[in-house]
């Protein structure tokens, strides 16, 4: 049953959240949580500190917005400059709004974090991983500002990437926010319907029918795959929110 207390979630994510999974949770939160108003901001290509500094990209932005409806800032492929817009619209005005302002302009009960999938290449446990670690910490001190309950989703299986080293990539989010989010493990290990490599064998897919990560190849599949992700991905959220509700003094 929805928890009538929760008024505000909002949602960050990647290229996941612009796609197929993004749409999916924002209707089940909107579902569970009839009397909240939903706000999603997906951003494909994104890691952590492109929600913290709001830098450009070149595949797109979204916001889904309370009522459902989908915007898209100016200069994004799917709403690009005109020449009425002036001389100053760009390419580079298609970046997400810096997480600093939305979670004062949203007051989220609840903030879900989709992050990680565009950070495992940025190094290793010992070289790259501590600038994830601060830019994570950073987003969890952020959200525990704005007395906001943090849900982390980890990154899903990426079909080109050692399977062990994604292990440790999604355990190295539930160490380093272990006290601050509850921790969504989209491991395949935690979640086998998440492996990626057995619809890519079961469909018998060549390289050029799929990209190694978005589920959407596999079509019925791939969007069957992305509404339990979704469903999953809310009751995590919301077995913490009432955890933390039982905490409260």
């Amino acid at each position: 049953t929805a928890t009538p207390s929760i008024r505000s979630i909002l949602v960050i994510g990647d290229s996941h959240a612009t796609g197929y999974f993004g749409r999916q949770l924002h209707k089940q939160l909107r579902a569970e949580y009839p009397e909240a108003k939903v706000t999603l901001v997906g951003a494909c290509g994104k890691a952590e500190g492109g929600f913290l500094h709001g830098t450009p990209t070149h595949c797109g932005v979204i916001t889904i917005h309370p009522n459902g409806r989908i915007s898209r800032p100016k200069g994004c492929k799917r709403n690009p400059c005109k020449e009425s817009d002036g001389p100053n619209c760009a390419k580079r005005g298609c970046r997400p709004a810096k997480l600093r302002k939305l979670l004062p302009r949203i007051k989220p009960d609840i903030t879900i974090v989709q992050l990680g999938g565009n950070s495992w290449f940025l190094g290793s446990m010992e070289k790259g991983w501590p600038g994830v670690a601060r830019n994570a910490n950073k987003i969890a001190d952020l959200i525990r500002k704005h007395q906001s309950l943090c849900v982390w989703v980890t990154a899903s299986d990426h079909y080109y990437r050692p399977a062990d080293s994604q292990d440790a990539f999604a355990k190295f989010y539930e160490d380093t926010l272990r006290g601050k989010c509850a921790v969504f493990n989209s491991r395949p290990s935690h979640h086998p319907y998440l492996e990626y490599g057995k619809w890519v064998r079961e469909r018998k897919l060549k390289k050029k029918q799929h990209d190694g990560i978005h589920y959407g190849w596999f079509k019925a599949k791939g969007r069957e795959i992305q509404k339990r992700w979704a469903g999953d991905v809310i009751q995590k959220a919301q077995a913490h929110w009432e955890a933390m509700r039982r905490q409260a003094p």
